[in-house]
C-alpha cells in the first residue's frame, strides 16, 4: 500500500488498540474457558446466545491442529477492531483445542499492519500466525463470526442477545 508523503492513513488512526478494546469491551476471562470444562462454558454461552457456530464448535473434535479467521464478508473487522476478532478466535482455537490460530490475509491486504499492530500488543496462548494462502483446519470462521463470539461472552449471552435484538430493531 503506497500513500503520499504526509497523508494520514485513516483506517490506522481509526483501529482500536488492545487498551481501546478493553475499556469498551471489557477482558474476556480466559482462565473460565480453558480445558474441557472451560469449552463447555463456551458452547454453552454461544449456544445461549443463539450464535450458529455454537453447532460448528461442538462437532469439531478436540485437538485439532487451527483455527482459521476469514476475512470473507467482514474486511473492515480486521481493519477497525482486530483484538475482538483476535478474542473471537483464541475463544474457537480453546474450545476445540487448537495448537496455532490463523488470520488469513493476501500480502497486499488493506488489514494486514492493523493485524500486525494487534498482534504485538498481545500475548494469546495460541500461537496466531497471518498466511494468506489455505490452511488445512478442522475449523474456518469468518471474522464476523469469531467477532460475535467474543461479544457473546464478553457481554454474556442475556446481554449479547439484547444488545442484537436492539442493533436489529434499530437498523
Amino acid at each position: 500500500m503506497h500513500r503520499k508523503a504526509g497523508t494520514v492513513d485513516r483506517d490506522a488512526a481509526h483501529r482500536l488498540d488492545l487498551a481501546g478494546h478493553r475499556r469498551r469491551n471489557g477482558v474476556v476471562p480466559w482462565i473460565a474457558y480453558h480445558g474441557e470444562d472451560g469449552r463447555a462454558r463456551l458452547l454453552a454461552a454461544a449456544e445461549a446466545a443463539g450464535l450458529p457456530v455454537a453447532a460448528e464448535l461442538r462437532v469439531a473434535r478436540w485437538r485439532v491442529p487451527a483455527v482459521v479467521a476469514d476475512p470473507l464478508g467482514h474486511p473492515a473487522l480486521l481493519t477497525l477492531s482486530p483484538h475482538l476478532v483476535l478474542d473471537g478466535l483464541q475463544l474457537a482455537a480453546h474450545a476445540v483445542g487448537a495448537r496455532e490460530a490463523v488470520v488469513r490475509l493476501p500480502a497486499d491486504d488493506r488489514a494486514l499492519p492493523s493485524v500486525a499492530a494487534a498482534l504485538t500488543e498481545r500475548a494469546d496462548r495460541v500461537p496466531v500466525r497471518v498466511r494468506p494462502d489455505e490452511v488445512t483446519a478442522a475449523l474456518v470462521c469468518d471474522t464476523g463470526t469469531l467477532a460475535q463470539l467474543a461479544l457473546a461472552v464478553l457481554l454474556g449471552p442475556h446481554h449479547y442477545r439484547a444488545a442484537r435484538t436492539d442493533f436489529v430493531a434499530a437498523g
